[in-house]
């Protein structure tokens, strides 16, 4: 739960001198929801909290590039949400989306930042990667987290 507000903290303050304002408190209302469901269920997600700081650090790098990281930023906070509520509920369609908007979003800053091709092919491998976990069989992940 502490590690969920520092990552929350950090992603919002961060991204309040980074993007636009509305992307800003759109990705707030995301990020207060985060919390509440991490307070609500006393529990956090290890990949929500991952994926918030990955998607700070990006955005901060797009923007010492000149790129404006609005639309990065709210995707990959909404990515976050997404997994913070399959950490929270199990339901294989939340992980799904999260890496699909993951996937999604890394593709687009990529493809901005360098060529579009590249964007494609970063974005769907993120996302093959992303149905790897999804997919995976709990008995394999248990093992791998022992």
């Amino acid at each position: 739960m502490a590690f969920t507000l520092i990552s929350v903290f950090i992603n919002s303050t961060i991204g309040f001198f980074l993007v636009d304002m509305l992307y800003w408190i759109f990705s707030l209302v995301i990020l207060g929801i985060i919390m509440y469901i991490s307070w609500r269920k006393n529990m956090y997600s290890k990949l929500g909290n991952f994926i918030l700081l990955v998607g700070i650090l990006f955005s901060f790098f797009g923007y010492l590039n000149n790129f404006d990281p609005s639309y990065f930023y709210l995707l990959i906070n909404l990515s976050a949400f997404f997994a913070v509520l399959y950490t929270a509920f199990n339901k294989k369609i939340l992980i799904i989306l999260s890496w699909l908007l993951n996937g999604f979003s890394l593709g687009y800053i990529i493809a901005s930042l360098r060529n579009l091709n590249l964007g494609i092919i970063f974005g769907i491998i993120i996302f093959l990667i992303g149905l790897r976990d999804a997919f995976l069989p709990k008995k394999f992940d248990d093992h791998l987290n022992n």
